[in-house]
């Protein structure tokens, strides 16, 4: 009986071992992306603060023709070139316009950035934006932006996501929430009653947890320097 128990064991301690290194192997990027984030907040606990004396506050100076300018500029289509950055998690990614709704051609352009689901507004637009980005993928896969979105989970209310556009338009968007949510299954109100907002506002969408494809997370952020017109 003994021998069958070890033999067992023997046999449980394989698939287990077995079970981590698979799971390792084909979430990399996230696990990665996970590492890094950890050790630059490590680093960033361990820089003594700036001292007072070193830092003054500069006043802002109002330039009249440059605020003209920039008003008209406003008025323009915003173009299909932009990127996403979010310093807390270290994302820099482009963002992919103009893809089409089925699944396998938003799929394919996820190798060249995040992408932004075209029947939603464009960020920093009056309504609802969406962009869809991987969380993390199958490392034969060779997808530079495979882990775009693989801390969304390490947002917190107060954070910010930039978008800045070809033309130089930026905006600033202010991470509010973050919801968890079966797309087949379950009650998604609070997601329905989001898509009807008039504000300009964006939702960073990934499968969750990385190398899930379950369940999603979609991390909600309001903009603060949109015109509301």
């Amino acid at each position: 009986m003994s021998q069958i128990i070890k033999q067992t064991l023997r046999i449980a301690k394989t698939f287990f071992i077995t079970f981590v290194a698979v799971f390792a192997l084909l979430n990399i990027p996230s696990l990665y992306a996970n590492a890094k984030y950890y050790v630059s907040r490590l680093d960033a606990k361990k820089k003594p603060p700036l001292q007072e004396s070193i830092v003054r506050p500069i006043a802002p100076v109002s330039l009249p023709v440059a605020a003209k300018g920039k008003d008209s500029q406003e008025q323009e289509p915003l173009p299909n070139e932009a990127t996403l950055r979010i310093d807390k998690i270290g994302v820099s990614v482009p963002i992919v316009f103009g893809v089409s709704e089925r699944p396998d051609q938003i799929y394919t352009r996820l190798m060249d950035g995040i992408v932004h689901y075209s029947p939603s507004v464009k960020p920093g637009e009056k309504g609802f934006s969406v962009l869809l980005g991987h969380s993390a993928v199958w490392l034969w896969q060779r997808n530079p932006n495979a882990a775009s979105f693989a801390l969304l989970d390490k947002l917190e209310p107060g954070d910010e996501a930039r978008i800045k556009y070809g033309d130089g338009r930026e905006y600033v968007f202010v991470i509010r929430k973050s919801i968890i949510f079966n797309p087949l299954e379950g009650d998604n109100t609070e997601l329905t009653q989001l898509e009807t907002t008039e504000r300009p506002s964006l939702a960073l969408v990934s499968c969750y947890p990385p190398g899930n494809a379950k369940n999603r997370i979609a991390t909600v952020a309001e903009c603060i320097n949109c015109s509301a017109n």
